[in-house]
This record gives structure tokens, sequence and C-alpha cells, in this order.
């Protein structure tokens, strides 16, 4: 069970790092709901603090039933979340 709950954890760290480096480049934030966080909080602190929301989340409902599936669900969504960003980041 812990293992999806990793995979989940690695990801969101490359989300925040994706984000952050396109971000840097001139990019923004395409979810509205983030984007008037960063706006309000920073991008940094937001992606933080949601991110580890998220995996804090998924780690306290660990145990009921049908989250190993979630887990893997939301996984392969934020998968495709961080390819698509690295795409977008500019080569130096």
């Amino acid at each position: 069970m812990m293992i999806p709950l990793s995979i989940f954890a690695a990801l969101q760290i490359g989300d925040i790092y994706t984000t952050w480096k396109i971000l840097s480049q001139g990019g923004r934030e395409l979810n509205p709901i983030m984007a008037k966080l960063f706006a309000r909080f920073g991008a940094l602190p937001t992606l933080v603090v949601v991110k580890a929301a998220a995996v804090g989340l998924l780690y306290y409902f660990i145990d009921e039933p049908y989250m190993t599936e979630i887990m893997w669900a939301l996984c392969a969504l934020y998968a495709v979340v961080v390819f698509h960003n690295f795409r977008q980041i500019k080569p130096e």
C-alpha cells in the first residue's frame, strides 16, 4: 500500500519542480484555483502546502476500501501532469 503513496509523493515533488520551472520561465498556472492561491500566497509556498496536504490526506485514508485503486489512478493522472509540464519547460 505504501508503494503507490510513495510514487504519488514523488510525482507531487515533480509537479512542484516543473510548475516552478515553468513559472520562472514566464509561464502561467492553468488551474484557476491554484492561480488565485499563487496570487495571494505566492507560488512556491502554495505548491508546497497543497502538495503536502494531498499526500497527508492520502496517508490518513490509506486503509480505506478502494484507496489502492484511487492512489494508482491519482498516480496516473499526475504522471500525465508532470510529463506535460516537462514538455513545457524551455531548454536553457
